[in-house]
């Protein structure tokens, strides 16, 4: 399931490698090149660090990877090999909390989700909701909730983990905007973000125009709201997933 294109840019060797399922794949994989220090390069987080994982062999490079689901990245290889670097290349996860407590969620005004704020007991799929303004709903949803502080050292970072989201989510903790996510893994960097005490965390999460395409059609028509030239959703079509699924995690990862 793996793709992959190479090219030159003066003494770098940079990789491009895509994996095209939806399934998380580990490879052992054989780079064409030698006697250099292989980097990942993330360009969904503008991250760069060294893989300190590999092998020199007769051919090449060999390198143990780990893709999530449609995950890509690059591996450039750059500077002579660096042999201070230890450790894994994709170390696994300390989970430092689950956030198990009542979600806020506020629907997005002028959309017909919910007039007031809704509490969530616990995450759930809006599609499966007995509620249809948020069965059908399309649009953004803002989730709040709050985690403890927690403790690290200088070379281990924290990360929230939203497990899944359907389908894009952007991230605020105690205020400041953190950044987006789009894509597995659904994991963002919060270190910097963190208080010394009790944190807070806004999720505003948006999903597709489906379900609420599929709400209309039950509907008489002069009651829809929303509209195809084209329309081909019936109200027997199956709704899509939507909103944060979780489970949402803290951890904490030494690279």
């Amino acid at each position: 399931p793996l793709l992959f294109t190479h090219r030159k840019n003066g003494e770098q060797d940079i990789y491009f490698i895509t994996n095209q399922s939806d399934s998380v794949v580990n490879v052992s994989a054989v780079f064409r090149t030698k006697n250099k220090q292989p980097e990942i390069w993330d360009a969904t987080n503008g991250s760069i660090r060294p893989l300190p994982q590999f092998t020199r062999e007769e051919n090449g490079t060999r390198i143990p990877l780990k893709f999530e689901p449609a995950e890509s990245y690059f591996i450039v290889f750059s500077d002579k090999i660096n042999d201070t670097v230890h450790g894994e290349n994709f170390p696994q996860p300390q989970v430092l909390q689950e956030i198990n407590t009542p979600w806020q969620v506020t629907f997005e005004p002028g959309r017909r989700g919910p007039a007031n704020e809704i509490l969530f007991e616990h995450l759930v799929d809006w599609a499966k909701s007995k509620n249809d303004s948020i069965k059908y709903f399309s649009g953004t949803a803002t989730y709040k909730n709050t985690f403890m502080n927690v403790d690290f050292k200088k070379d281990e970072q924290i990360f929230l983990d939203l497990g899944d989201v359907r389908n894009m989510a952007k991230i605020k903790i105690n205020g400041k905007e953190v950044g987006g996510l789009w894509t597995a893994p659904w994991r963002i960097n919060i270190t910097p973000f963190l208080n010394d005490s009790k944190n807070t965390m806004e999720i505003e999460v948006v999903n597709l125009w489906v379900n609420r395409m599929i709400g209309d059609s039950k509907l008489p028509q002069q009651e829809r709201k929303t509209w195809l030239a084209n329309n081909y959703f019936n109200p027997t079509d199956p709704l899509k997933p939507s909103g944060l699924l979780g489970p949402v995690k803290i951890l904490k990862i030494k690279y």
